[in-house]
């Protein structure tokens, strides 16, 4: 694993998130190939860093359309794996979370991206998060991809935190 030190005491780790625990050989988003690289859940990445057990205060997740496997699961659920099944078991706890949701929004895909956006909040509310922040990202989006009103900033945060809780 190739790492990378930056000022300010954060360390940059050449790994991916993702629902389950594999090496990719499949093309990537909007990144390009993710072929060779390793993913990992947000628990294990956790346990291979030495975190395991511990409580993230903030995590912020720009991904390029691979948010949805990383949250919900390999059949974007978030009833067996993903970060929001792990957070619902008890094995992982967020209380702030920001993140870039890509929705496709084909004509033959309309009812998948809104049936993942469902499974995507049931999971957060499973796991206390609440959102208190939503924008389009009008700024990602040049005019030649023709995805304007596809990206959204959410940031949702567990009122838990906030009242001191915990």
């Amino acid at each position: 694993m190739r790492e990378r030190s930056r000022a300010f005491r954060a360390t940059f780790h050449a790994l991916g998130l993702s629902g389950t625990d594999r090496a990719s050989d499949e093309h990537g988003g909007a990144g390009g190939s993710s072929a060779g690289r390793t993913y990992l859940t947000l628990t294990s990445i956790m346990r291979l860093l030495g975190h395991a057990r511990r409580r993230i205060d903030f995590l912020k997740v720009d991904i390029e359309g691979f948010e949805w496997k990383a949250f919900l699961g390999a059949d974007e659920s978030a009833q067996r794996e993903g970060v929001f099944a792990e957070c619902a078991a008890g094995s992982l706890r967020v209380d702030q979370l920001l993140i870039e949701l890509h929705a496709d929004l084909h004509k033959t895909q309309v009812a998948t991206d809104f049936a993942r956006a469902e499974h995507f909040f049931l999971g957060a509310d499973r796991c206390g998060l609440k959102i208190f922040s939503k924008e389009a990202n009008v700024y990602a989006c040049p005019a030649v991809w023709n995805c304007a009103g596809t990206i959204f900033e959410y940031s949702l945060v567990a009122p838990r935190s906030v009242q001191g809780g915990e």
